[in-house]
């Protein structure tokens, strides 16, 4: 059985995939989520102003049920396993809202968080394992009957949660997505970039980063800072990073900003101006070199954002202080802006990083401890800390590892002997170059 939910109550379902009939939900509520449960008779559906409807007839006829909140809901999550008791099915919503049932969605109670953030998402397996998600990088695992929250080091928002046992991953923003294997302790990214081959008329190909326009072009390499669509045929276009800027709009520092490239005047950055993401919003801010040259205005010195990984002009808090990337207060050197659940405040924290061989996101989260190297290939789950080496000499690389080029710099991989051998990182794999020899990639 397949259910599916939209605008003003509408539901339709259907048994086969192939025909699909409407249901009578009786609400006119924009509806959210969908949750199947037992044997695929029992669903649950939630939506806006705190709508809960439940079915047990696999989703032909429906009945609402008292959820006793009236903030909109984003998430629901029911068991599936036959002959579980006690905790059975999950709501997650606004406010935060959490709402727990031992009998499978027919009553339901409200449950009080210490975090201050909408949730999105929610998975349960049984009465001991289940976890929920949301807003600014927040993933929360039971633990003992108590809801614990897990480290993920970012502040954009998770949209999805799969669980099997203690593995699970969490799904969000702008291709973002962590994992963990221990029930939610801890938690690693899972985020790379994507690059295509695009084929020429006259032969041959060219590779080409994709990008999300909504960064502004920082999601972009070097050299490459402007984010636009590429037209591939009358019905096809994708976004890629190009040369050049963007035309300037009239949006001022700090005023929040529409990066794509159809954006009214006003919604775009005025001149020498960027609109970036900020974890909350996409703002304008100032760029800088460091230096001599920054031309930062007056009271405000060039700093770098880990948040925003760039150089911004901006005022500079201290360890304990407090940040805003709003209203341009970033935080000093090897500290990132740290956003606390319980309080609802942001204050400059030491940055968290990762030690060596241990695995990196591309962008955003931690990032590899000082003289590391975030260094992957096409698949997300690959990317790792490493040395830096001289590809001419192959000084910097440790016994049993080898100098490879990586775009323009050395990067030290470990040298293996066959497809056999095991890797020091274990998400890699003992790989044949074309060039020869083996090494873990």
């Amino acid at each position: 059985m397949v259910i599916a939910v939209g605008q003003k109550g509408s539901l339709i379902w259907t048994a086969d995939g192939k025909t699909w009939q409407k249901g009578n939900t009786g609400v006119t509520e924009d509806l959210t989520r969908v949750a199947i449960g037992r044997e695929g008779t029992v669903a649950i559906v939630v939506g806006n102003k705190g709508t809960v409807l439940r079915s047990e007839d696999s989703g032909k006829t429906w009945k609402a049920i008292t959820s006793g909140v009236t903030k909109n809901l984003r998430g629901v999550a029911i068991v599936r396993k036959k002959g579980t008791t006690g905790l059975s099915a999950l709501i997650v919503g606004e406010g935060p809202t959490l709402l727990t049932s031992a009998d499978d969605g027919k009553t339901w109670k409200s449950e009080t968080l210490t975090i201050k953030t909408a949730l999105n998402a929610a998975a349960i397996v049984d009465d001991k394992q289940a976890m929920i998600a949301g807003e600014q990088g927040v993933v929360m695992a039971l633990n003992a009957g108590k809801w614990v929250a897990g480290t993920t080091n970012i502040q954009r928002p998770f949209y999805g949660l799969a669980m099997a046992g203690a593995k699970a991953i969490a799904v969000g923003s702008l291709g973002y997505a962590f994992y963990t294997t221990d029930g939610g302790k801890n938690w690693n990214s899972t985020v790379s970039r994507a690059t295509q081959c695009l084929g020429l008329r006259n032969g041959g190909g060219i590779c080409v980063y994709n990008c999300d326009p909504r960064q502004g072009g920082r999601d972009c390499p070097s050299g490459l800072n402007r984010c636009a669509a590429l037209r591939l045929s009358s019905t096809q276009s994708i976004n890629i990073c190009q040369a050049g800027t963007a035309a300037a709009g009239f949006a001022k520092k700090g005023d929040k900003c529409n990066p794509s490239g159809d954006a009214s005047d006003g919604n775009r950055c005025g001149p020498g101006l960027a609109c970036v993401y900020n974890n909350v919003d996409y703002a304008c801010v100032q760029r800088c070199t460091p230096g001599a040259n920054a031309k930062c205005p007056s009271g405000e010195q060039c700093v770098y954002s880990q948040t925003l990984a760039t150089n911004i002009c901006g005022k500079v808090a201290k360890k304990g202080e407090s940040c805003d990337v709003n209203k341009g207060t970033y935080c000093e050197a090897e500290h990132n802006c740290e956003f606390d659940h319980s309080t609802g405040k942001s204050t400059c924290q030491p940055e968290k990083t990762i030690p060596l061989h241990g695995l990196c996101p591309r962008f955003g989260g931690a990032p590899c401890s000082k003289g590391l190297i975030c260094v992957g290939g096409s698949a997300y789950y690959r990317w790792f800390c490493t040395k830096g080496c001289n590809t001419t000499t192959g000084a910097g690389c440790d016994s049993g590892w080898g100098c490879l080029r990586a775009g323009t710099r050395g990067v030290c991989i470990q040298r293996c002997n066959g497809p056999n051998d095991k890797c020091k990182v274990p998400s890699l794999k003992c790989s044949r170059l074309t060039s020869g020899g083996y090494f873990c990639l």
